[in-house]
């Protein structure tokens, strides 16, 4: 016979002798394992529920940041500050933006550390220069904002191009990284199907999603 001690979530056994018929003993185990499925499914129930309101809470937290513009190898770079702690970079993907890329895991981020979100040459609201973005200019982009900012050193994460970026930073500028976070990255041009590529010679504001297409509209250049 099998007894069980539930604490703290955790199913403990303890074999114990019982001089019950055979047919009493199966029935008992049927019950205590019954209970045990039970209590899980309320144990689980509850954990998802309190951390649905855990995310709810930090998406609904009223922030407060500061913002501006650095000049930045002949462009005006828009970067946005939240939070205190150690620094954490945040580079956004390709055709997207600062909330685009991380509108809702910002709130959460900055609970525990200095958050400096920028937006790359060409992107939201930094301007263009006279030569094509490349990933080897957007690193050093970043790495002479920080210093504008007095960011000695910081971890990075960067998601889709901004892993990419990320990259580049790491070799290029090593001395002001720690940690580097990267979210679908690439690391060569042919880890691509050719057709992502066909698409993007031909991408227009009206092909981009709906929500981003929006954002880039209200926002204005310097």
């Amino acid at each position: 016979m099998i007894a069980q001690y539930i604490t703290h979530g955790i199913v403990e056994y303890q074999a114990i002798l019982f001089t019950l018929k055979p047919i009493k003993m199966k029935r008992t185990i049927v019950y205590y394992v019954i209970t045990l499925l039970i209590f899980l499914s309320c144990n689980n129930t509850n954990r998802s529920e309190a951390n649905n309101q855990q995310m709810k809470t930090a998406a609904n937290d009223s922030l407060t940041f500061k913002n501006g513009y650095s000049d930045v190898n002949g462009i005006k770079m828009y970067y946005e500050i939240y939070g205190q702690g150690k620094p954490l970079v945040l580079i956004h993907g390709g055709g997207s933006t600062i909330q685009t890329t991380f509108g809702r895991v910002i709130p959460m981020f900055a609970k525990h550390r200095k958050i400096i979100a920028i937006e790359l040459q060409a992107h939201g609201r930094t301007s263009d220069r006279g030569k094509d973005s490349s990933f080897e200019q957007d690193a050093d982009d970043v790495a002479t904002l920080l210093q504008h900012l007095d960011i000695d050193k910081a971890d990075f994460f960067g998601f889709s191009n901004g892993g990419t970026t990320t990259v580049q930073i790491a070799i290029r500028h090593p001395e002001i990284v720690n940690k580097i976070i990267l979210g679908s990255a690439l690391c060569k041009r042919n880890g691509v199907p050719a057709q992502f590529w066909d698409f993007m010679k031909h991408a227009q504001l009206s092909t981009m999603p709906r929500a981003t297409g929006s954002l880039f509209k209200s926002y204005t250049r310097p």
